[in-house]
């Protein structure tokens, strides 16, 4: 399924706000790491100046039975610098949590797009010194001295603990030596980065109440694997830039986990994956 650019104004900056640091490159072989689909690009217009590709795979297999995927590809009509597109991913709750998820990116403008950047998405757990992260028996010192554990979602995994604490918050590419690269991060039924628990906040951004904290530290009725600082979401997303450093594309990816309608109301939906509406 494709989506082309929306005829709306969006400003960039929602999609990857304070990057601080430019990135990571992506090494020829974090690349050859991947298990690529038969043609990742099929669905992708060959003149298109920006790119991303998700799809799901059942956790440290090349199994892609049931795969769950989703194209966005800016049109390469569109006039530049233009407005960010939208895109979103929906997979069911157990398959998410259970699934890789392979990430292909790029453009077919190496001129117009001479750096192509990937960015994970990611928040702030807490700013509390007394704040215990998943996994945890000791509070982290969120507060006056950050560490890995006082963040979520999945760049902090992607990028690595050296790297996401020195301000490193995307990968990239120099198009003029590949116009394309993938990148997986591990299921969380493997990675435990939220200690166990059945959840997808490892790969879901859609939060709707992101100027809200939830804090556990304050409220017990609230669950430390839940902790949310308002305002530090940062989206799933690429965009690339000109040989000035100007943004000319972006897309902004929301991934979702589905509930299974309710079989006696049809209004209703049974939660088994705690995720950020739920």
């Amino acid at each position: 399924m494709k989506s082309y650019l929306l005829l709306q104004i969006l400003v960039f900056a929602l999609v990857v706000p304070n990057l601080g640091c430019s990135g990571d490159e992506v090494k020829a072989e974090d690349a050859a790491s991947t298990t690529p689909d038969t043609d990742p690009l099929s669905e992708v217009d060959p003149a298109s100046p920006l790119y991303l590709k998700i799809s799901t795979k059942w956790e440290d297999s090349s199994n892609v039975s049931n795969s769950v995927s989703e194209t966005c590809a800016i049109d390469p009509s569109t006039p530049m610098p233009a407005a960010t597109m939208s895109c979103t991913l929906e997979v069911p709750e157990a398959q998410l949590f259970y699934s890789d998820l392979k990430f292909s990116f790029g453009t077919f403008q190496t001129a117009t797009c001479p750096v192509v950047h990937f960015v994970p998405y990611y928040y702030k757990r807490s700013t509390s010194d007394s704040y215990i992260p998943p996994g945890e028996k000791e509070p982290a010192t969120c507060g006056s001295d950050p560490t890995l554990n006082c963040y979520g979602g999945a760049a902090p995994t992607i990028m690595g603990d050296s790297d996401f604490m020195k301000g490193f918050r995307s990968l990239y590419i120099v198009t003029a030596l590949g116009n394309q690269s993938e990148k997986v991060l591990t299921a969380e039924s493997k990675l435990r980065w939220y200690s166990g628990y059945d959840v997808n906040y490892l790969v879901t951004n859609d939060l709707t109440a992101r100027g809200t904290t939830i804090d556990p530290v304050a409220d017990n009725t609230k669950p430390m694997h839940k902790a949310y600082v308002a305002d530090s979401m940062v989206d799933w997303g690429v965009y690339c830039e000109d040989f000035f450093g100007h943004t000319q594309y972006g897309i902004k990816l929301t991934i979702k986990d589905k509930d299974k309608l309710n079989s006696t109301d049809p209004d209703a939906t049974e939660d088994e994956y705690d995720d950020w509406n739920d």
